[in-house]
């Protein structure tokens, strides 16, 4: 698929509010709200898990996030994919485990 300039000018766009932010986190609501728009999706979130200890320390929203929050369900923390991304996690060391580098898009989409 080619992707058109005028995306492009939106991905530049949003790479440059980012940087130029200064929040207390890495990403801040309106930052995901810009995120979800270049990627057309319904809601961004931003998370810091600490898979060991199943414990969520950082969760940030898009604005218009409306959903309620009941915390992580206990079935995340074994299915599958949470299983592999920690296994690469560790693997990899310090720093972000990127998704799409490490799923194809049908394990990252999909609801288990």
């Amino acid at each position: 698929m080619r992707l058109s300039a005028a995306y492009y000018e939106r991905v530049l766009s949003f790479l440059e509010h980012a940087h130029a932010g200064e929040g207390p986190a890495p990403f801040v609501p309106e930052l995901l709200d810009r995120l979800a728009v270049v990627v057309q999706c319904d809601h961004a979130a931003f998370f810091e898990v600490d898979t060991p200890r199943r414990v969520l320390s950082e969760r940030v929203t898009c604005t218009w996030h409306d959903h309620p929050w009941n915390g992580v369900p206990d079935e995340v923390w074994t299915c599958e994919r949470s299983v592999q991304l920690h296994r690469r996690k560790l693997a990899s060391g310090v720093g972000p485990v990127v998704l799409s580098e490490e799923f194809d898009s049908r394990l990252r989409t999909r609801p288990e």
